[in-house]
Order: C-alpha cells, then structure tokens, then sequence
C-alpha cells in the first residue's frame, strides 16, 4: 500500500466532552480522521492544520446510560464551535513535535512521537504530551476542574495495511494531572479508524472513539462517538478532512452530533 499522507482532524464539544478530548496528545499528526497514527512528518519538514467544529447538543447521558433531554421544549438546542491550529515538525528521520494551540491561547497541548516499528504492513510508535490549561485568565493554582488543569499524557499508536487500499489504525493513551486536588482522576482514551481508497486520492473511512474519565467524584464519565468522513488527497500539498461524529452512547456525559473540517498543509 503506499504510504498515507498524514492527517488529523480536532473533534470536541463544550462542556466535559470538550475538555475530554481536548485532554488527548496534541499536536502530532495521523492519516485520517481523530486517531493519530504511527508515521511522522518528514525530517526538516512542517505540517500547519487549520481545524474548525461545529456541534449540536439537546440532550445528556444519564448515569445509567439513558439519553435525557436538555431543554423542556424541543425547539431549543446547545451549540458549539471553534477553530484550532496544529503545527507538527519532523525532527529526526524517526521523530516528530507538534502543538496545538487555539487562536485566543487559552490552552496550549504539546506532543512528541516516536517510531518504534517500521514493518511492511504492521508500525508502531510511542508519544506523550503534556496539555497546559492554565495559560490565559484567573485560574486557580490547584483547581478542582480539569478544564483547566495542567495534564501529562502517554500512549501506544498503531496503523496495519490490510490490503492495498484497505488499513487501519488506533491508538490508547492515558491522562494524569498534576494539581494536588486532581490527583486521583484519570481519563483513559482509545481511537480507532479504517480506512479505504474507493477511488485514488480519496479515502472514505469509519471511525470510534472512546473516552472514559474516573474523578474524584464517584460517578465516572463515559462516551463512545461514531464518527464516519473522508479525506481528499487530490491537491499537492494539501489535504481535505471531513467527519461528522456523533455519540452513541455514555454515562455522565454530552450526547452530541456535529460536523468538523481540516486542511492540512504541508510546507516544503
């Protein structure tokens, strides 16, 4: 199969999706929709992303699982939109740094990954980040949000080919934060993607995404998005993403729908 190009796409939502999502490794690329995946940028190389979302909300995850409505009548709804960018630099042949910040700076995640397995149809590589939360506004030292609390990160990424226009990725990664009062919360994320080329250059793929999130408090969080798109390699040197996730099941959490769109840009 020949090598994907490298790209990724920003999906969250307001509210404790948002910042569940946000909380994974930023700043690293992948080859298709929200799963980063083992391939880095070339050496010397950069990458800049441009990524906007948009989502619709009207209704909650219940502890058991069960979807509530937000609002008493059904002519109202919840949205949520942003723009994000994303900078990746190949540093070494086997090596990549990346960030991602948003336009106003109210948050900055950092990311390295690293090539561990380059095999003809099976790679594998690591990565850690750190997600800081406290750079814009009055925020507390120690805070008991993890909106806005400072969060390393470390996971396993993957990519298997399983035909010559048929692959796969995933990645795992989990989440600690460093203020005192956070100290027992951790969120654990799992990504996977498959993709496959209906015609050259366009690839339509199928993706899930897993969030689990354990506090201080008792009731842990949970969501699982389906999030189907396609990308659109046709321009030399920049790349189409679309998706449009959903969720289709959670405990303590949004119940979402929405649209998110990326350009990825290589610069020679």
């Amino acid at each position: 199969m020949k090598k994907m190009k490298r790209i990724v796409v920003f999906i969250g939502l307001g509210s404790a999706v948002l910042a569940q999502v946000n909380a994974q490794i930023g700043g690293l690329s992948a080859s298709k929709l929200a799963t980063i995946n083992p391939d880095v940028v070339a050496a010397r190389k950069i990458e800049f992303e441009p990524s906007f979302y948009i989502y619709r909300s009207v209704s909650t995850w219940s502890d058991s699982g069960k979807r509530i409505e937000k609002f008493i009548t059904r002519d109202s709804a919840e949205y949520s939109s942003s723009v994000q960018m994303r900078f990746t630099y190949g540093l070494l042949d086997r090596a990549e740094i990346g960030a991602s910040i948003p336009p106003d700076l109210s948050g900055i995640s950092l990311g390295a990954k690293f090539s561990v397995l380059n095999a003809n149809k099976t790679r594998l590589a690591l990565m850690a980040g750190l997600n800081l939360n406290k750079t814009s506004g009055r925020i507390a030292k120690n805070s008991v949000n993890p909106e806005y609390a400072n969060a390393y990160v470390g996971g396993l990424t993957g990519s298997f080919d399983i035909g010559e226009k048929l692959s796969t990725d995933f990645d795992l990664q989990y989440q600690g934060y460093m203020d005192k009062k956070l100290n027992k919360n951790t969120d654990l994320f799992a990504d996977a993607d498959i993709g496959y080329y209906v015609v050259e250059n366009f690839q339509l793929i199928t993706g899930f995404n897993y969030i689990y999130s354990k506090s201080n408090d008792p009731a842990s969080a949970q969501t699982l998005i389906f999030n189907p798109g396609f990308t659109d390699e046709q321009a030399k040197n920049f790349i189409l993403v679309i998706s449009f996730p959903v969720t289709i099941y959670g405990k303590n959490s949004e119940s979402f729908a929405g649209v998110t769109f990326a350009l990825t840009i290589m610069l020679e």
